[in-house]
């Protein structure tokens, strides 16, 4: 599967800047998202091609086997929009700009969760392997972008300025680039040795460039629990100590953080509050969820004095920074259900590494929002942890 192989390494690296210092440019002059959307949809679409004359039968039987469960899935966001009188106009089904992509993205990873169930499981790990790759590139440039090395390719974009000194390396901020980053340190294991220290070193060396504290902690995390287990700790007891110096860093770092820095994390836990309120005002909401970018939709027609104090008239909520209430508010119960019973079944016959960096994924969107490089990695490890057995 070539074209999917394509997508997991291109998508990382590929955005409007790519090839807008030559003048050309694809509907929206600069946008680190949505042209990564245009490619995904693109290379899926060829991806299914691909397949369809490749292994014709093998698509066919998983949609059969699955037919109930996608059409559920698939169905409900239109049920929502009636219930709920959205206009099922193109807003709804290509959204508006950058991560907001509604009922098509939406579709497309539905879409590239089934495709990923009819590969191989060799196929699949080929794919890992190359979002690997892709996270190399991605750390090279954040490097080089750290010490002056590509400033000029973002000149005229203004992420610049609201990133002042952190890389925003091929993703267009700098928590998206530690996040990115993070979720391969322990798949590094999979790598031959000779590779495996250096390319360590440069994820480590980038997430630093980032300056974003999340990920530095859980990049501190991560190390404490692996010299734990190098200590023959069990996982279950390392993974409470890390927890309990995760509690800890958090207590003592909260005296010396950045008032700047206490205010943007008092005003994500804002956001989480006020998002499950409305959802327990509408229950059923829970069931046949608000639909695609409905927090976008609410938070601009409905604020309560709560999210004024903390963010100005004119500012644009998209997410509540936490990807299990954002699940919950735009996409209901179901979704949920469907990856913890995955990660239920097929936990205990996971590689080490594989459930780690679900882990370190999970725990920094606990306090982040998600967009189309991550869920295109979460995607590929709910399959993998399908298909993956001890070895």
């Amino acid at each position: 599967m070539y074209s999917l192989r394509i997508l997991f390494f291109s998508l990382p690296l590929y955005f409007s800047h790519v090839l807008s210092p030559v003048g050309v440019i694809i509907w929206e002059s600069y946008s680190f998202e949505r042209y990564k959307v245009y490619l995904f949809l693109i290379l899926l679409i060829v991806a299914y091609i691909e397949v369809l004359i490749r292994f014709p039968e093998r698509i066919l039987d998983t949609l059969c086997r699955y037919f109930s469960m996608v059409a559920t899935v698939l169905l409900l966001p239109v049920v929502s929009a009636l219930y709920f009188t959205t206009p099922l106009d193109n807003d709804w089904l290509f959204g508006s700009y950058e991560k907001h992509h509604w009922y098509i993205l939406y579709f497309g990873v539905i879409s590239l969760i089934l495709l990923l169930m009819v590969t191989s499981r060799e196929y699949t790990r080929s794919y890992l392997r190359w979002s690997i790759y892709a996270a190399v590139i991605v750390a090279l440039v954040a490097i080089w972008e750290y010490i002056g090395g590509i400033w000029d390719i973002y000149s005229r974009h203004e992420s610049l300025s609201a990133y002042p000194g952190r890389s925003v390396s091929t993703l267009g901020n700098p928590n998206y680039v530690a996040w990115y980053l993070l979720i391969f340190l322990p798949l590094c294991t999979r790598l031959r040795l000779s590779e495996r220290w250096i390319i360590l070193w440069l994820l480590i060396i980038a997430i630093l460039t980032t300056g974003s504290y999340i990920g530095i902690a859980l990049l501190g995390g991560y190390f404490l629990y692996s010299l734990v287990r190098y200590l023959g700790v069990s996982a279950v007891y390392s993974f409470l100590v890390v927890c309990i110096w995760t509690i800890g860093s958090i207590y003592i770092g909260s005296f010396s953080l950045d008032p700047d820095k206490m205010l943007s994390l008092m005003s994500r836990f804002i956001l989480m509050r006020e998002s499950l309120s409305i959802m327990l005002r509408e229950p059923i909401s829970l069931l046949i969820w608000f639909g695609p970018d409905s927090l976008l939709t609410y938070f601009s027609t409905a604020r309560s004095s709560a999210i004024d104090a903390y963010f100005p008239p004119t500012s644009l909520i998209d997410s509540s920074h936490n990807i299990f209430i954002d699940i919950l508010f735009q996409y209901g119960v179901l979704p949920l259900f469907l990856i913890g019973w995955s990660v239920y079944r097929y936990w205990n016959n996971q590689p080490e590494e594989l459930y780690i960096a679900a882990i370190l994924g999970l725990l920094f969107l606990a306090l982040n929002v998600f967009v189309i490089t991550h869920i295109i990695v979460l995607s590929l490890l709910i399959v993998l942890t399908c298909k993956s057995v001890k070895h």
